[in-house]
């Protein structure tokens, strides 16, 4: 690998690192994290075959033993431009509990470092900019300072001062990614790393002087694709995400087994450390791949939730103008 790269991929490895003891929260969070990859890495935006579009949409709802449910969508799209260029874009939304909601609005780009010609290594970094819309229902919210004697009453005043309902922020990330793709080798190792929130923006509903900022949120994930036979994919992974004083680490196995040349069966098991084992199967037919998941919840909370975690569906969809004309 040329020297410059070596020295680009330690630096940012580096400045990231060194911003990791100051983030204090978490953002909601997808078990099949890789499924929208430009929501993962800005850096792997239009990483798909020449001239070729991807969509990917996720959905998630988990916690619906305790109260009303958690749900996260999202729908990505990204495509290459020219040789070194990708552009994308995508939205995500969480509503919890019908009580706050957060909306972000990005767009994507990533350039490839390494020249295109070349087959063994490849080096990308990316950049994202956007906007984060906040908004809660302080009518529904419930304080200490609304009962009385053990009673709830509403017309108590909370004693909270919400100034606001709603926060429009500004959204700025950054990624970079490597990956060994020499296709004689029966392993390719990949590396990735990315930072969200970079301006680390105000998110409180309550007065000005009150210093709430959303955390930036360092994320390190990588793997390696394992081609046991013409068949058989193997695809060993791991995440480990910081944000604020939470931080989160999974390690799985995805598996592709090649059935015929239209048709793939997909399985996998995962470990999100201290909170949940999760499983999944899927299909791929063409470009076109399937996929659900399930959380079985290990925490301390598996007492109230009987086990129960979050199901998670997504669908990723690769190809030229011409096949999305065909599906639509």
């Amino acid at each position: 690998m040329n020297t410059k790269y070596l020295i680009i991929t330690i630096i940012s490895i580096v400045a990231m690192l060194g911003y990791i003891s100051k983030a204090k929260a978490q953002d909601a969070h997808f078990s099949q994290y890789e499924a929208s990859e430009v929501m993962l890495n800005s850096s792997l935006t239009g990483i798909i075959s020449k001239k070729d579009l991807r969509i990917a949409s996720q959905f998630r709802s988990q916690w619906g033993t305790f109260a009303n449910k958690l749900v996260s969508t999202s729908l990505a799209i990204d495509a290459p431009i020219k040789d070194r260029w990708g552009i994308g874009a995508y939205i995500l939304n969480n509503d919890e509990a019908k009580i706050f909601n957060a909306f972000n609005l990005v767009l994507s780009g990533s350039y490839e470092i390494t020249k295109p010609q070349q087959n063994k290594h490849k080096l990308y970094v990316g950049l994202q900019a956007g906007i984060i819309y906040k908004s809660t229902k302080a009518g529904d919210l419930i304080f200490d300072n609304q009962y009385d004697d053990g009673n709830f009453d509403p017309d108590l005043p909370s004693g909270e001062p919400l100034d606001r309902q709603s926060r429009l922020m500004p959204e700025l990330n950054y990624g970079i990614y490597y990956a060994w793709v020499e296709k004689k080798k029966i392993a390719n190792p990949y590396l990735g790393f990315s930072l969200l929130h970079i301006t680390s923006p105000k998110e409180s509903f309550i007065n000005e002087s009150y210093a709430s900022k959303l955390p930036r949120k360092w994320i390190l994930h990588g793997g390696s694709k394992i081609q046991i036979s013409d068949q058989i994919t193997l695809d060993p992974r791991f995440l480990a995400m910081w944000q604020g004083k939470a931080s989160e680490y999974n390690v799985g196995l995805n598996a592709m087994f090649l059935v015929n040349n239209k048709w793939s069966a997909i399985a996998g098991a995962s470990y999100r450390i201290k909170d949940a084992i999760i499983a999944q199967l899927g299909l791929r037919y063409n470009n076109i791949i399937y996929r659900m998941s399930y959380d079985f919840n290990t925490s301390k909370l598996k007492t109230y939730s009987n086990g129960h975690g979050g199901i998670e569906f997504s669908l990723i969809i690769t190809g030229s103008a011409k096949t999305f004309a065909r599906i639509i």
